[in-house]
């Protein structure tokens, strides 16, 4: 997410000291503000966009690379890790989860507030074989072949679809404009907080301009 501020005629107004200390507060600023936008802003504004809300761990899959006095550049990125935050904000592929050849679909298990299976529960299920078993091969049902899937088993009656087997994978358009959104709470936040900055930055210099003597 590229942010630029001009300052070129502010700057020129400009005293001595505040010159001087440009740099300094310019930076805590930028740092502050990039701080809020990321933990508090952009994980706040994303529940407007995902059914049911974000989840904790994609709320905290954001990060901010921060400024310098001496290097006036920051920017705000998803993390490496993350890769479905990168898929809600461009668009992309979602994949099966690690050690799965096929994304899962709750049918007759229960979801967590997020909508999404609980943590570890399909594991912990597929590995209980006294109790549930993936069908080697494609079962008949009442109205044909039943969905390929987990299914829970019974002493006497038919087995029950809990978890089903969908594709390999699925396009997922972009949902979260976080760019958008995290450009206008900066543009919105930093001149009142570089004023602070540059206050408290005059306030506590040691700097004195030379006279000439």
């Amino acid at each position: 997410m590229k942010i630029s501020v001009d300052f070129t005629e502010t700057y020129a107004m400009f005293n001595a000291v505040q010159k001087h200390e440009f740099p300094y507060a310019a930076s805590q600023a930028m740092n502050f503000v990039l701080k809020k936008t990321t933990k508090d802003f952009l994980p706040a504004v994303m529940d407007r966009y995902i059914d049911k809300g974000a989840t904790p761990y994609t709320k905290r899959g954001f990060f901010a690379y921060y400024t310098k006095k001496n290097r006036l550049s920051g920017y705000i990125a998803a993390k490496d890790k993350n890769e479905y935050l990168d898929i809600l904000i461009f668009g992309g592929q979602v994949k099966p989860l690690k050690d799965n050849n096929n994304l899962i679909q709750p049918v007759n298990q229960k979801k967590n507030k997020y909508g999404n299976i609980p943590r570890n529960t399909f594991a912990r299920k597929k590995a209980n074989t006294e109790l549930y078993f993936t069908p080697k091969k494609p079962m008949k049902g009442k109205y044909g072949i039943r969905p390929y899937g987990l299914y829970r088993k019974y002493k006497r009656k038919a087995p029950k679809l809990i978890i089903k087997y969908d594709a390999k994978g699925r396009y997922q358009r972009a949902i979260f404009p976080a760019d958008r959104d995290a450009a206008r709470f900066f543009k919105r936040n930093f001149l009142k907080a570089f004023d602070v900055a540059l206050r408290n930055a005059v306030l506590t210099s040691r700097y004195r301009q030379g006279t000439g003597f």
